[in-house]
């Protein structure tokens, strides 16, 4: 099944501390999907059993469930008591007390919501719209398909017909009665978000849609979106600010907020002040994305981050890399005075320099230029926490604390042409 919100319920359970309560609720989230309380362990079994045989069973559970949905079969019940037959009578009385306690909502797929009361799991079948996706030019489009009347968000023009559904565009301003329209993909999520029903003027809830065939993926460059890469596409990528990937949520699962969307959208480049590759970005869709621009920075940009995201021995570069950033670090410390006279030398008192210096407010980075050192950076930025960025650049403490810019590049110019070793540096207003 599929998580419906995340929100640990951090209780004084007064039991010993090896017996983590919350990690055992966290586990049996992520292994199942399901969204888990904290419970109390009544009969003294350890961790490891309750993780192994709670997961064990919500996951047999789920299977039996999902594989029900999927055949839209119209009465789906099954009982713990048919799952935990094998166990001694003890065992049945705690896992049923636990089972209670740790499942705090139900979860949904495909349209079915399903919950847990009394020792039974009932799946009930909430489907109020079925969704379908076709390519026309190149262009997604999706057609969706009320049970029942609804007023959406959207215009519609011209008497424009696909498949006998009029064609519309997510407009604020105007409203649409219609029980079927057909719509750009990319545009879907806001025609829905504010479907009102014409008689209790609820918010339609996406996780009640049920694809009716397999979606796919696509892409939006520019504000165009694409199925497949195009050289169109290819030149707008090089001037983009950002290229997003839209994928289908086809089982109608939720994010860690508990909001469900028709389609998850994901920030696959970002390429403003910096290049920035999605982490899950692949090799086809870099080569979709840069075409015959193989030597622009956009594409230099994103092989190189794709090879770190990929890299061996990542907490081995980033050890190399934080001893290379202290190296820096510990030269500035040592020179500190020789800095400062540096900047003075130009400014005179840095304190009182830096109250005329006006709207120079941000941010210095340096940047080692060796490109032996590249690859490590690049590998080091990828590991959580490294407070390395993507580009290989990061900041150290300048001896004069400061957040003018102006003063920031003075003392960065003289670290650089005294440093032993060939860097760089740069900076971004705030």
């Amino acid at each position: 099944m599929y998580i419906t919100n995340i929100d640990w319920d951090s209780k004084d359970t007064g039991l010993p501390k090896e017996i983590d309560i919350d990690e055992i609720a966290e586990y049996l989230a992520s292994e199942t999907g399901w969204c888990c309380n904290s419970f109390v362990v009544e009969k003294g079994h350890t961790e490891k059993w309750l993780k192994k045989e709670t997961s064990h069973i919500l996951n047999l559970i789920s299977t039996r469930i999902m594989a029900s949905i999927d055949k839209m079969e119209p009465d789906i019940k099954l009982t713990l008591e048919e799952f935990i037959e094998e166990y001694s009578d003890e065992d049945k009385k705690e896992l049923t007390t636990a089972m209670g306690k740790i499942i705090r909502k139900g979860s949904w797929y495909k349209g079915f919501y399903t919950e847990y009361k009394n020792g039974m799991f009932i799946a009930t079948n909430k489907i109020k719209a079925t969704a379908k996706m076709f390519v026309k030019g190149n262009k997604p489009l999706v057609a969706i398909s009320f049970k029942d009347q609804h007023c959406i968000s959207a215009k519609w023009s011209d008497n424009k017909l696909y498949e006998g559904a009029p064609y519309v565009r997510y407009s604020e301003r105007y409203r649409l009665y219609t029980t079927e329209f057909i719509c750009p993909a990319q545009e879907a999520e806001a025609i829905l978000y504010k479907a009102i029903r014409k008689d209790d003027k609820e918010e339609f809830d996406t996780r009640t849609i049920r694809w009716s065939e397999e979606p796919m993926p696509f892409y939006v460059v520019e504000g165009q979106a694409f199925v497949r890469a195009t050289s169109c596409m290819q030149r707008k990528a090089q001037v983009s600010d950002t290229i997003k990937k839209f994928i289908p949520n086809e089982d109608g699962g939720t994010n860690a907020f508990g909001l469900s969307f028709l389609f998850w959208e994901n920030t696959l480049v970002e390429n403003y002040c910096g290049v920035y590759a999605d982490e899950d970005i692949t090799e086809k869709e870099i080569n979709d994305i840069i075409g015959p621009y193989t030597e622009t920075v956009l594409a230099r940009e994103l092989w190189r981050q794709y090879n770190a995201f990929n890299a061996k021995d990542k907490e081995k570069a980033l050890e190399q890399a934080k001893k290379k950033i202290n190296d820096l670090q510990q030269w500035v410390d040592d020179n500190s005075e020789q800095i400062i006279q540096a900047a003075e030398a130009r400014f005179g008192d840095l304190r009182r320099a830096e109250q005329h210096m006006g709207f120079d407010c941000g941010f210095l980075y340096f940047k080692y230029k060796d490109p032996v050192y590249a690859e490590m950076f690049s590998a080091a930025s990828t590991v959580n926490g490294s407070a390395i960025y993507r580009s290989g650049e990061f900041s150290i403490k300048l001896p004069f604390m400061t957040q003018s810019t102006t003063i920031k590049r003075e003392m960065a110019s003289y670290i650089k042409e005294n440093y032993t070793e060939n860097i760089s540096y740069r900076t971004v207003l705030d």
